[in-house]
């Protein structure tokens, strides 16, 4: 019997775009805070800034950074780090370049990371130092105003009275804000694709015009 005219998707070809379909385009990663306006801001040589949190599901932590006031370029290269529970050792820590080098997101300049994955649950503390320039904060009774990623739940701002150097922020204003400060980049929720789900949609298409040749034959 003659074929239908239609063509289809050989088997190992179906195989690799099923295989195609299965992989995420690249997202690009967000900002845990959104600052909408700024507090009070103040000359930040002296502190050592941040807040503390957990995050509701496990994600990669990529980039660590620093509030850079008007955009303009950091004064001086600032220290940020990580601090995981009650730890006063950082597990991560980098140096923000100044000027405009470091990538600019809101307003903040945030350096990159090696991926580390932050655990659900888990109390974290995030901070900055700033050998000049200028900070700032949201939620402590100073003005400003933030919006936050979903997945992160603040716990509290931070601070230290480093004047010379980054020390673990073991002191706060009450229980909720962040001084501002650090921040930290996340990387987004991966969405299907729609390239992916056209692909698995011809796939499937393929496959039933398939079934219908080999009972027809």
């Amino acid at each position: 019997m003659k074929p239908p005219s239609t063509r289809w998707l050989p088997l190992h070809r179906l195989t690799a775009f099923c295989a195609l379909a299965s992989v995420g385009l690249p997202v690009a990663a967000q900002s845990a805070i959104q600052l909408t306006a700024a507090g009070t801001v103040f000359d930040s040589s002296p502190y050592t800034l941040g807040f503390a949190f957990s995050v509701t599901t496990d994600m990669d932590l990529v980039g660590l950074g620093v509030y850079d006031h008007a955009g303009d370029g950091l004064e001086a290269p600032a220290q940020v780090a990580l601090w995981v529970g009650s730890a006063t050792l950082a597990t991560l820590s980098v140096v923000v370049p100044g000027g405009l080098e470091a990538q600019q997101v809101g307003d903040f300049r945030f350096a990159p990371v090696a991926p580390l994955r932050l655990q659900a649950g888990q109390a974290y503390v995030v901070a900055s130092y700033l050998d000049g320039g200028w900070a700032s904060s949201f939620g402590l009774g100073q003005g400003g105003s933030a919006t936050l990623d979903p997945r992160l739940t603040l716990l509290g701002n931070r601070f230290g009275d480093g004047f010379f150097e980054l020390v673990y922020p073991g002191q706060a204003d009450g229980d909720s804000g962040a001084w501002l400060g650090a921040n930290l980049l996340l990387a987004a929720v991966p969405e299907p694709a729609p390239a992916a789900m056209l692909v698995a949609g011809l796939a499937a298409l393929a496959w039933r015009r398939r079934s219908a040749f080999s009972r027809a034959c």
